[in-house]
């Protein structure tokens, strides 16, 4: 399957990598600061102890997985693997996942605004005034901070919800399983 992706998948590959990357994985973005300057880019990725999602990624979509050998007061601990692929790179990635996301699809929309606002700059950037139907001097950048935060916001704990409960409350201590023998 070729959609506006440009990956060539089929369609039960990206579904099971979809479910993979609602359960064990991330869409985020990043945001960094080099000499004084800040960098953001859209970020997806996988970790887990089994390789075969991640070597599945690797093979659709390129890149490397890589492992962590715990330590050894961690022993007992399995070996984690890990796989991502960020910035514009990151960006057919998702358009081919995104159908079938289903925990991560907002966050992964707020994703793909941002990665376009980054490379929209990119481009931008060789002209005088890359902005200049904003006032003089516009910096993009608290915008795309805000973006950042808001796409960061959607991975606290406290929006997800378990049966109706935020994960960071309690179960009502007045309910309880009766168990029969």
């Amino acid at each position: 399957m070729s959609d506006r992706s440009g990956i060539e998948a089929e369609s039960t590959a990206l579904a099971y990598l979809a479910g993979v990357i609602d359960a064990d994985g991330y869409v985020t973005a990043t945001r960094s600061t080099h000499a004084g300057r800040q960098y953001f880019g859209a970020q997806i990725g996988i970790t887990g102890s089994d390789r075969a999602p991640h070597d599945l990624a690797a093979q659709i979509f390129g890149g490397n997985v890589t492992s962590h050998q715990p330590n050894r007061l961690r022993a007992h601990h399995r070996v984690q693997f890990h796989w991502q692929r960020g910035g514009s790179g990151a960006v057919p990635i998702i358009l081919a996942v995104l159908p079938y996301l289903r925990i991560k699809a907002d966050r992964a929309r707020l994703v793909l605004e941002l990665q376009e606002q980054v490379d929209w700059i990119r481009a931008a950037r060789g002209d005088d005034d890359p902005f200049p139907w904003m006032p003089a001097g516009y910096d993009p950048n608290p915008s795309l901070s805000a973006l950042v935060d808001d796409i960061r916001a959607c991975n606290a704990r406290s929006n997800r919800l378990l049966d109706g409960r935020t994960w960071d409350e309690y179960p009502d201590q007045t309910t309880r399983l009766e168990i029969t023998r």
